[in-house]
């Protein structure tokens, strides 16, 4: 099995100061011509499943990809990023926010194939900042179900998440610990990692790969 994992386009988050970030931000211009090329890219890899967190700049970036490609995206909550849907500058004072709702997400992008968990009360529901080693443990969780659906079929799947999640998801794939031992480097947006997985075991193949992006598109 082959895994592109891929960050998100640039948000509008991405290119303000901390004490000015919303909580669900969308694509900045610039962002959504990033989210063009990568769909363009995709096309070409053929993938065969598609997997995307429900935050709204995961959601347009995944949009074009799905155009591309004619997959149909799949929501998976916990691929979001670490801490969850939150308003505020800093974790001493953030507020749980819903996220999207299910009928924000059907109107906005489609028919999209949406776990039951995403509901009127969005997918977040306004729960509390997620911890560091929270986060850790659900990348154990999600590396698990990647291996478990796919470990042993070559079934090529594009995963687009976060920046800050995609790394710790990496280090659980490949039974590293994360916290304490942070080795992967920043990541670009769009960036993908490419690894395979089997019931051998899994091999990182790229990590910041950002070909499909000329210079003045790259963004971290």
């Amino acid at each position: 099995m082959t895994v592109l994992l891929i960050r998100h386009a640039q948000s509008v988050n991405n290119s303000l100061p901390e004490e000015q970030r919303s909580d669900d931000p969308g694509l900045t211009e610039l962002g959504r011509d990033q989210a063009r090329r990568l769909a363009a890219r995709l096309a070409e890899w053929q993938p065969e499943r598609l997997l995307t967190s429900a935050f709204r700049r995961t959601l347009e970036t995944t949009s074009p990809v799905a155009q591309a490609t004619g997959l149909t995206p799949e929501l998976v909550v916990d691929l979001h990023e670490q801490g969850g849907c939150q308003a505020g500058p800093s974790p001493e004072v953030y507020q749980g926010c819903p996220g999207m709702t299910r009928d924000e997400i059907v109107s906005e992008f489609g028919d999209w194939t949406l776990p039951d968990s995403i509901d009127q009360d969005g997918w977040w529901k306004c729960r509390r900042w997620e911890r560091p080693d929270e986060a850790e443990e659900r990348a154990r969780l999600v590396a698990g179900e990647l291996v478990e659906q796919f470990g042993d079929v070559s079934t090529r799947v594009a995963v687009i998440t976060h920046g800050m999640f995609k790394p710790i998801l990496i280090s659980a794939l490949l039974g590293r610990p994360f916290i304490g031992n942070e080795w992967l480097g920043d990541l670009h947006n769009t960036s993908v990692a490419q690894l395979q997985l089997s019931a051998a075991g899994v091999v990182l193949e790229s990590y910041n790969d950002t070909g499909h992006l000329s210079p003045e598109l790259l963004t971290g």
